[in-house]
């Protein structure tokens, strides 16, 4: 019940704070100082949306039979590939502007962190570490959302070379091959496991961009249009006072795709009797669902990249992700998968 309540007043506090900057008459500060240190709301957003995801992948940790010790091992390297990877993708998407000014490519707090940069470094940094050092005491504690109750029992009673090697007798070989260290299908399993930690991270890092005024839309007078401070508003639209808030419009839509993955295995259970889970599954649900809201918010975004000044980059590469994901998500659960009644 407190949960709730706390829950319920945040919500409550939070329609009230854009109701008021929506309508102009509370204008957001970029920035406070304390003695010589000037902290901005962007940084400190960036910050809440790391310790969520993190928070959440140690939390979700065991459901896929990861040590959380052993994932805090992992996640700070994560964090440092994603914000290098977000960063250079949107110096690169850019690369007109910070050749003028160079020096602005490392001034992060003024905004310019791509997600699909972060999916690049944050999956480059899986591939190099998980080979390495992730687990290479135990490679075989993914456990049961990966092929049933079945893995975690057997892969606590058997030895560490009996789980790489033997099938419990009577399994089918073919789905108890289990993952490795390193393997394809090892680090899909780990991209199920942050999926969900990823998208709770860019919920709240998309309040960045409200506190620097970036990342609206088009002009418009819809009811919760947003008014946008002058000196913010993009060239050529110095008259328009109000816009698309799209940061809300991606934030609320990654509300719903988080809800579904959070709950996939509560309606997946069905389902499994039928087919066993893939690996894959969650990570190939989230780049689909993701980018095809990406997809359609780009088109009313007002400061896109374009490219040969015909089509929009994030709508290409969004595009692209999303039916990467799509056909991920119907190989790893139609193509892969085996009828469940041949495994018992």
């Amino acid at each position: 019940m407190a949960k709730i309540s706390i829950l319920f007043l945040f919500i409550v506090s939070l329609i009230v704070v854009l109701v008021n900057v929506f309508s102009g008459l509370w204008i957001l500060p970029q920035y406070f100082t304390l003695g010589p240190l000037t902290i901005h709301y962007y940084g400190i957003t960036m910050a809440l949306a790391v310790g969520s995801g993190w928070w959440l992948a140690v939390k979700r940790a065991p459901k896929f039979g990861v040590d959380p010790a052993k994932a805090d091992g992992l996640l700070p390297w994560l964090v440092l590939g994603g914000f290098v990877g977000a960063r250079a993708y949107h110096v690169a998407s850019s690369w007109q502007y910070y050749v003028q000014y160079p020096l602005d490519a490392f001034r992060v707090w003024h905004g310019g962190l791509s997600i699909f940069g972060a999916l690049i470094g944050g999956i480059v940094v899986i591939v190099i570490y998980s080979r390495q050092f992730i687990f290479s005491s135990s490679p075989n504690n993914i456990g049961e959302c990966v092929t049933g109750s079945t893995l975690l029992k057997f892969s606590k009673t058997l030895s560490v070379s009996e789980t790489e090697t033997s099938p419990p007798k009577g399994e089918k070989t073919k789905e108890w091959s289990i993952a490795r260290r390193g393997t394809v299908r090892y680090n899909l399993q780990l991209l199920d496991w942050l999926a969900p930690s990823v998208l709770l991270g860019q919920i709240i890092g998309r309040f960045g961009n409200f506190f620097n005024y970036e990342a609206f839309g088009y002009p418009t007078n819809l009811p919760w249009k947003m008014l946008v401070p002058e000196g913010f508003r993009p060239m050529g639209f110095a008259t328009s006072q109000y816009y698309h808030p799209l940061f809300l419009y991606e934030a609320l839509g990654n509300v719903v795709i988080l809800v579904v993955l959070l709950n996939f295995y509560k309606s997946y259970k069905s389902y499994m009797t039928y087919r066993a889970y893939k690996s894959g599954t969650l990570f190939f649900m989230y780049l689909f669902l993701y980018n095809a809201l990406r997809f359609g918010l780009e088109y009313l975004r007002v400061d896109s990249t374009f490219v040969y000044e015909i089509f929009r980059l994030n709508v290409l590469v969004s595009g692209l992700l999303c039916i990467f994901g799509l056909l991920g998500y119907l190989v790893v659960t139609y193509v892969l998968s085996t009828p469940k009644n041949e495994l018992d």
